[in-house]
């Protein structure tokens, strides 16, 4: 996407759902789905390293970067851009 769009065009994140939930008058429910795609997001943010080596590389990119907030699904050169 990076190739052919701006970076204002291009999508922070991307959630994947079944059915929009919707209001009593059968429209979207935009606090419903804030709400859903927070709880997502610090579900997904969270999850622990899978095993020692991803935790010995998060720890590496920590010390590089300077920041704590790099986590298993960050993306090192995206997190470099901004660090």
């Amino acid at each position: 996407m990076r190739q052919f769009l701006p970076d204002y065009m291009i999508p922070k994140h991307i959630y994947f759902l079944t059915e929009f939930p919707l209001t009593a008058n059968g429209k979207i429910d935009n606090q419903s789905l804030k709400l859903y795609c927070q709880e997502y997001q610090e579900e997904y943010l969270n999850q622990q390293p899978i095993n020692g080596k991803e935790q010995i590389i998060i720890t590496i990119w920590q010390k590089l970067l300077g920041t704590n907030k790099i986590h298993r699904h960050s993306h090192f050169f995206r997190e470099g851009e901004i660090a």
